[in-house]
């Protein structure tokens, strides 16, 4: 029944369905609304199995935080990862920390897809939602990419998925 309940989650995320409390300070970008700010949530590393809180995510060395929902279910997500993860490598050191999330995976599968593709889990920051905490941040489909202030404001939200360049986001450490 688990299963049943993530598939069809996922398949909400990527048809497009937003899921929205009333009481949530919203962001507007091109027509659409989200929260805000850094939601606060629960999310397991697949590095360490601890449990991570969103809030902890800020770090005062950073300047921004980039947070990145993908999953193994997703072809375009999977295309653009390893991209966006080189990216992020270079990102590193202009003061951009960046989050990968993954949507209703199994631990073993993201592992798995890792390693076929040689991606190291050594310096990159991999989390795992399994129990729906994207919903939290107003991801509606996937791949998404949430840009935060190391205030926890969000700057912008990238939907689908990019030619990932450091230019789309050195533009806002000037800001």
């Amino acid at each position: 029944m688990e299963k049943i309940f993530k598939w069809i989650t996922l398949l909400l995320m990527v048809g497009g369905v937003v899921i929205v409390s009333k009481n949530l300070k919203l962001f507007e970008d091109e027509g659409t609304s989200y929260q805000a700010y850094l939601p606060k949530c629960e999310l397991k590393s697949l590095a360490s199995q601890e449990i991570v809180r969103c809030s902890e995510l800020i770090e005062a060395n950073h300047k921004l935080l980039l947070v990145h929902f993908w999953a193994t279910t997703c072809p375009s997500c999977l295309v653009e990862l390893p991209k966006l993860i080189n990216t992020s490598q270079s990102l590193k050191e202009l003061g951009v920390k960046s989050v990968f999330i993954s949507l209703m995976d199994e631990d073993k599968t993201v592992v798995r897809y890792l390693k076929r593709n040689k991606i190291s889990l050594e310096g990159i920051n991999f989390l795992m939602d399994t129990k729906g905490e994207a919903k939290r941040f107003g991801t509606t489909k996937i791949p998404e990419t949430y840009l935060y202030s190391k205030e926890g404001v969000l700057l912008k939200k990238f939907v689908g998925a990019k030619e990932w360049i450091p230019a789309l986001i050195t533009k806002y450490l000037r800001k």
